[in-house]
């Protein structure tokens, strides 16, 4: 689930990940499965981890 008022520029955002308002995720971003990436973080990495929170 991606939120409407986020950026997601990646296309490697595994499974049941959820992405919530004001998040940019770049291009060359890398994120697991079941991750939850909360309200206004910026990735531009490699988050290799499943079942990860942030914000």
């Amino acid at each position: 689930m991606f939120h409407k008022l986020s950026d997601i520029q990646s296309k490697n955002i595994g499974e049941g990940t959820r992405i919530w308002q004001f998040c940019v995720v770049l291009a060359g971003a890398k994120i697991g499965k079941n991750c939850n990436i909360c309200a206004n973080v910026f990735r531009g990495g490699l988050l290799k981890w499943k079942n990860l929170f942030l914000g």
